[in-house]
């Protein structure tokens, strides 16, 4: 074979690599949603929020389109609702506490806590006895992406919000 034919065969190759490299980019456009595993979602979730509280922002009022991305559109619909009331919330939703310590935003654990209704995961804040603390998370399907459906303490007792 001529170093010619080697050549226009290498080239062949490559046009087809960089096209089969084309198709595959424009099956999975940028804006597309990543799906990411329950665990992964509720830490990343739970560092962005514990951020935004440090930030001194409030996430149902400033941040509705980040909490999109994590919360199924039924429980933040209903936060918004209890908002809308004017009433004093009891305690923060997500965190299932009225403040949060400063080493939460740095030790988060979590692990696999079962299926029911959807994948549950137990995370644990804190890295002492004294500032530990544990929730469940239930989350569900949504838009193709796993969400926060419902979070509740580590005691399982219910949220003072009826969401």
């Amino acid at each position: 074979m001529s170093s010619i034919a080697t050549d226009k065969a290498a080239a062949r190759v490559r046009l087809l690599c960089f096209v089969a490299a084309l198709l595959i980019a424009d099956a999975s456009p940028a804006g597309a949603p990543v799906q990411v595993a329950p665990r992964g979602l509720v830490v990343n979730f739970y560092t962005w929020y514990l951020g935004a509280l440090d930030r001194n922002l409030d996430p149902l009022r400033d941040s509705q389109q980040e909490l999109r991305d994590y919360v199924a559109p039924e429980l933040l619909n209903c936060l918004l609702r209890e908002r809308l009331t004017g009433d004093v919330l009891p305690e923060d939703y997500f965190l299932q506490a009225q403040d949060y310590h400063d080493d939460w935003k740095t030790n988060l654990d979590a692990t696999h806590a079962g299926a029911r209704r959807g994948p549950n995961v137990r995370l644990t804040l804190g890295a002492t006895q004294e500032t530990r603390h544990h929730l469940f998370i239930r989350l569900a399907m949504s838009d193709g992406r796993w969400k926060i459906r419902a979070v509740r303490n580590g005691t399982g007792a219910t949220p003072g919000i009826g969401c």
